[in-house]
């Protein structure tokens, strides 16, 4: 598991920090404050209920009829503000996780959208897996569960501070014969409680501290068997093209395996602390009881104050109880927020790294240049050394070269996403269109398909009909506001007529292709060319291809092999 580079309370500060000091803050505080106030208000009718219960008793013992009635009156009031404040406190604690959750949503989505970690983290072969599952689930987990053990903590605090003066005069004084000399233990009961939590919460650490390490591995282990289902719904017509429900199924199996191992492990851990919390619950609910007897049968205390004085000792007791009880969700809360942690020192770490590929404005417009651009695999690898290109405006350009030789690496590399090498790339002020050959097929209407990422309500209908028309594409025609899995429902041919729809609408001064044609026939990639250069006349192409048909409309055309032949320049790859 990968560990936060700060000790983990520093490290927590990074993801706490940025909300409570955002725009946000003063309704984040006025919600924590509202949550404080009606837990402290809670307290405080728990010491009532207190004092109550001795009063209570002792009307029982003394057969006070009336005073019993009274006090019944009284235990009706105290138990409808009891309840109040607890609701109140509980729907302002619930407000707060949301909000946060919806902050640090948008926050943790913002960075890894940000210089495109999203793509980065995913070339480097980061041990950042399953980021949605961290966005979608960890987020939230983590909200609930700071909020929760924060505020669980801050009353359990109060409630310490509340019956630690209750009990201190309560119990009385232990006095221990020693000999001639008597050893005397001023509120003995508040001491015995400090040192059984002690012993309590030091046996809970020993037992559930492996729990931290297995639910991070069980949150990792259920994502990827997640994720394999998901890759299987979206890929379902190539599996049953190639039959492949067998092996899929075998990949189900595995995965699942994984998961089913670890969760053992949980269970057998949790069994273990489970049974631990149990036993110290019971002991804990007669251990006030053996402390308080014997002054009650020496009838120094009446049997109120022996009820009020268990009353007091059971809620310090459960103050300091609190890490023994709350440890699972301890173990839980610590496994997220590494998870959080891991992810977000990743992207931070991504974005301090120097861009040695240095990307600056060309000072002529009409030119795309590189020089001495070397070009690197994400383990290192070679796989360009110094090369210089430039490509004018209005020369359209083919690159071609036998597959693997990084044709597609070097596209990546000009439109700047590829961030590993060293050199400097000059682009003119409107960033080149990349046109890839599997196109990206988002979530919406078929308008949303054909613009993205541009707005759709920037076009009217007939615009829509005359382009669909353009590419080849009128049997859409009654589609455009329909919602459907459109990168399911469409060919890759029809795709990439999408693609080349987008690049229509665009209009950009330079245009990258990366076999962005190569599903098409060469009939309709013919159609294709002649309606992009009618169309988009100050357009520049640069394609990579390996269909002879594409040097008609590429009149230069750079074979890598061939350059890095001629100028030694080629490196294994």
């Amino acid at each position: 598991m990968v560990q936060p580079n700060l000790s983990f309370s520093k490290a927590v500060f990074k993801i706490l920090w940025p909300y409570w000091r955002s725009e946000k803050k003063w309704e984040a505080l006025f919600l924590l404050l509202c949550s404080g106030s009606f837990l402290a208000a809670f307290v405080f009718t728990q010491l009532e209920l207190n004092y109550w219960g001795n009063d209570f008793y002792t009307a029982l013992q003394e057969f006070r009829m009336n005073d019993f009635f009274g006090l019944l009156k009284k235990f009706s009031y105290l138990a409808a503000l009891a309840i109040s404040t607890y609701v109140l406190a509980f729907y302002a604690q619930k407000h707060l996780e949301l909000r946060w959750r919806k902050w640090l949503t948008h926050f943790y989505i913002q960075k890894w959208l940000s210089h495109r970690n999203y793509y980065h983290l995913l070339l480097a072969g980061s041990q950042t897996d399953n980021p949605d599952q961290r966005i979608a689930e960890d987020v939230g987990h983590f909200c609930s569960e700071t909020i929760r053990l924060f505020l669980d903590a801050f009353r359990n605090i109060l409630m310490l501070i509340a019956f630690l003066g209750v009990l201190w005069v309560l119990s009385g004084t232990l006095k221990i014969p020693l000999g001639d000399k008597v050893l005397e233990v001023p509120g003995y009961m508040f001491w015995a409680g400090l040192i059984y939590a002690i012993i309590g919460s030091f046996i809970s650490v020993k037992i559930g501290n492996p729990l931290v390490p297995l639910n991070y591995e069980q949150e990792k282990r259920e994502a990827d068997f997640r994720y394999s289902l998901i890759r299987f719904r979206e890929n379902a017509e190539g599996i049953a093209l190639y039959s492949g429900e067998n092996s899929e199924n075998q990949t189900f199996g595995n995965r699942f395996e994984y998961v089913y191992d670890n969760f053992k492990s949980i269970i057998k851990r949790s069994f273990m602390i489970s049974g631990w919390i149990s036993f110290y619950g019971q002991i804990a609910y007669v251990f006030p009881i053996l402390l308080i007897a014997p002054r009650y049968f020496a009838k120094e205390v009446t049997f109120g104050a022996l009820m009020q004085t268990i009353g007091a000792c059971n809620h310090v007791n459960t103050a300091l109880s609190f890490f023994v009880d709350q440890y699972p969700a301890i173990a839980h809360w610590k496994a997220t927020t590494n998870r959080l942690l891991v992810f977000l020192g990743e992207m931070e770490e991504l974005e301090k790294l120097p861009k040695e590929i240095r990307i600056s404005p060309h000072p002529e417009p009409s030119i795309i240049s590189c020089r001495n651009l070397t070009i690197f695999l994400p383990h290192e690898k070679i796989l360009f050394e110094n090369l210089n290109l430039k490509f004018q405006k209005g020369e359209h350009t083919l690159i071609k070269g036998p597959s693997g030789i990084g044709k597609s690496t070097l596209m990546r590399t000009l439109s700047g996403l590829w961030p590993y090498g060293s050199g400097q790339i000059q682009l003119p002020t409107q960033s080149p269109m990349f046109l890839p050959q599997k196109p990206y097929m988002p979530l919406g209407t078929l308008k949303e398909i054909l613009t993205y990422p541009e707005d759709h309500a920037k076009l009217e209908e007939k615009d829509f009909l005359n382009l669909l028309d353009l590419v080849g594409l009128e049997n859409l025609s009654g589609r455009l506001n329909e919602i459907d899995d459109w990168a399911r429902v469409l060919s890759l041919g029809e795709q990439q007529r999408v693609s080349i729809l987008r690049a229509l609408i665009q209009k950009p001064q330079w245009l990258l292709m990366d076999e962005a044609t190569s599903s098409l026939d060469e009939d309709s990639e013919r159609k294709v060319f002649e309606l992009l250069q009618h169309v988009l006349k100050e357009t520049t192409f640069i394609s990579v291809g390996h269909r002879a048909s594409l040097l008609a409309w590429h009149p230069r055309v750079i074979s890598l092999e061939d350059l890095f032949q001629g100028s030694s320049m080629m490196i294994n790859a």
